[in-house]
């Protein structure tokens, strides 16, 4: 329901500011978050490839070739640089004045 003088939501009755879409990740908390488990996965499958372990994938009878998870150690590296880049060295936009 939406107060008819400043046109908001209202929940219980008090008006709950609307956030516009733009302003929904301004904080990137989400990106710090992720790059630990990216980083973590990345350095655990370099580490299958370099040994040449072979890794079963589980409920199935595949096994991944270790030239895969090289593969993917340098696909979860990538991600892991973009969400340390987002999470920490990006400058965060300054609050609207006014």
């Amino acid at each position: 329901m939406a107060c008819p003088a400043c046109r908001m939501a209202t929940v219980c009755g008090t008006p709950a500011r609307r956030r516009p879409y733009s302003d929904g990740l301004s904080g990137r908390p989400w990106a710090s978050s992720w790059q630990g488990p990216f980083f973590e996965s990345a350095e655990t499958l370099f580490y299958l490839s370099l040994t040449h372990v072979s890794v079963p994938v589980l409920g199935t009878e595949f096994i991944e070739p270790p030239k895969v998870s090289g593969m993917r150690s340098i696909a979860h590296a990538l991600f892991f640089v973009a969400f340390f880049y987002l999470g920490f060295i990006q400058k965060r936009p300054s609050p609207p004045v006014g």
